[in-house]
């Protein structure tokens, strides 16, 4: 049953939206988490070119994914901490894989977008 319960919902959503997330910059932020828990400001600086609101949304979008944890610690002062959770970790090898990937196969991947012509 949970097969075809799995096999519904891949259908439904489509392998592409499993495994990416509907978050700009998700890939990024993934990796700005894998050495440990930061708070919301310490992600502003490697991900400078993100503004605050579109970071606010995308880290929400992790969070609601299950990839990203949200703390809020109140004592002494009220501050808030993104962690990645299991689900969020097993991503990193992927993700790796696939920037692996890409730096290896870069220039055919230039070379095929210059000689794209659109229809």
């Amino acid at each position: 049953m949970a097969s075809l319960l799995t096999d519904a919902r891949t259908h439904r959503y489509g392998f592409s939206r499993a495994v990416r997330p509907a978050v700009p910059g998700w890939q990024s932020q993934l990796r700005c988490l894998e050495d440990g828990p930061r708070r919301f400001t310490e992600l502003r600086g490697p991900l400078r070119r993100v503004t605050p609101k579109v970071l606010t949304q995308s880290l929400r979008g992790l969070e609601r994914d299950g990839l990203v944890s949200r703390t809020v610690h109140n004592a002494p002062e009220l501050r808030v901490e993104y962690a990645l959770t299991p689900l969020g970790r097993s991503m990193l090898e992927p993700l790796a894989a696939a920037c692996a990937w890409a730096a290896e196969h870069w220039d055919e991947l230039l070379d095929a977008r210059e000689a794209y012509k659109s229809p």
